[in-house]
């Protein structure tokens, strides 16, 4: 039991740094102006869009490390809070990069997360 214990939190705090690596890298180029300009409002549009995206990623990891048990009883929950702070990170990354946001699809954890949220009525 103890060695599932262990091997649990080391999955956890390495996804979790992960995240935290992916954020942090985002408000870096936030900070900094970006990459490059958006398609639509040009350089500053394409920060503002950046920045709605760290907003969300920053919640989520905010989150985790609230819930203070590193999914301990619901791993496959903080997994895919994770692994959605994740996906805003790398799309905020993009739009920096000129990727136009419209063209962004969800990834295929945030369709099934949006699937499951229809099916009970939220």
């Amino acid at each position: 039991m103890l060695r599932r214990v262990k091997a649990h939190s080391a999955d956890g705090a390495r996804v979790s740094s992960a995240g935290v690596a992916e954020t942090q890298h985002l408000i870096h180029a936030v900070k900094t102006g970006g990459l490059a300009g958006g398609p639509d409002g040009g350089v500053q549009g394409a920060i503002d869009e950046a920045r709605e995206f760290q907003n969300k990623a920053s919640f989520y990891l905010d989150y985790v490390y609230s819930e203070n048990s590193y999914g301990f009883h619901a791993p496959a929950y903080i997994q895919r809070i994770l692994a959605d702070s994740l996906d805003a990170s790398r799309k905020g990354q993009l739009v920096l990069s000129g990727v136009d946001v419209t063209t962004l699809e969800p990834s295929d954890i945030s369709a099934e997360n949006e699937k499951k949220s229809e099916e009970r009525g939220a």
